[in-house]
């Protein structure tokens, strides 16, 4: 069974600091909407000057416009990009074609998704290779959703992508999300907001080894 990697989300500049402490327990880095918007995409080569080792993912929430967003951000050195589940098929094969001609990724983001199951049994570009069951941050602050609904669903979700569990994530219940067998898990906050950010993701790597 092969392992899966530990994503940590960078939302806020403050969170860039901790990248240092941690990276060295970290697969993949988020540059987070909130933080790509602020710095642009100059801050996708400062995150992989931090983590060398690790993948970069620019959250961008691709919904329209496929082809140049994404060129941009891959040119920037993200490795990852990420495409918001009701986009238009247009946009699937335009993004698709721009992450395949540089051997790039895809991650499709079911935020905004009220049938992830539905989403998930549709065909997609190769270079998708990321499903993500994403629990919205807004929804679960105002206590309409938690991320046992996505845990749930994570059982039914048929999908020859990488399955990825993102959004309430925390040392409460990564272990239940990690029983799920996932691709990959997705935890920001609980990082970087944490007392010890180093050993928290110590612990989360660990807990995936």
């Amino acid at each position: 069974m092969t392992r899966a990697s530990l994503q940590l989300a960078l939302d806020f500049p403050a969170a860039l600091g901790v990248l240092p402490r941690v990276h060295r327990w970290v697969d993949i880095v988020e540059v987070g909407t909130p933080l790509l918007k602020r710095f642009g995409l100059s801050v996708i080569a400062t995150v992989k000057e931090a983590a060398p080792h690790a993948l970069v993912l620019a959250d961008s929430k691709t919904v329209d416009g496929g082809r140049a967003e994404s060129a941009m951000l891959f040119d920037a050195g993200a490795d990852i990009v990420t495409v918001l589940s009701c986009a238009s098929a247009a946009t699937f094969v335009a993004v698709g074609e721009e992450a395949e001609a540089r051997g790039k990724s895809v991650l499709l983001d079911t935020v905004t998704e009220s049938d992830p199951l539905r989403a998930a049994a549709l065909d997609y570009p190769v270079a998708f290779r990321y499903f993500a069951l994403h629990t919205a941050t807004d929804s679960r602050f105002a206590g309409d959703l938690h991320a046992t609904d996505s845990f749930a669903v994570a059982r039914k979700v048929q999908t020859s992508m990488s399955l990825v569990l993102a959004g309430g994530i925390n040392a409460d219940n990564f272990e239940q999300a990690a029983q799920l067998q996932p691709g990959v898990i997705v935890v920001g906050r609980a990082i970087t907001a944490a007392d010890d950010p180093g050993a928290v993701a110590e612990w989360m790597h660990g807990v995936l080894a």
